[in-house]
């Protein structure tokens, strides 16, 4: 399908590299993310990513 407001041109370099750095930007992101959620630096045993992150998992029919 062909609309005629897009021209049909092949992507040249600039789209690559606009791309290419747009990746690089989401994985730092995402990296920068997951490395501080897990490890925050946080010490306090009633922080909220405790909560979250559970370090044990009660037997079924236990109550926590």
């Amino acid at each position: 399908m062909h609309h005629d407001l897009t021209p049909a041109v092949p992507p040249g370099i600039l789209d690559y590299l606009i791309v290419a750095i747009s990746v690089i930007v989401l994985l730092v992101a995402l990296w920068l993310f997951i490395r501080g959620f897990v490890r925050s630096g946080e010490k306090d045993p009633d922080h909220i990513k405790r909560k979250i992150l559970v370090d044990h998992v009660p037997p079924p029919g236990d109550k926590e």
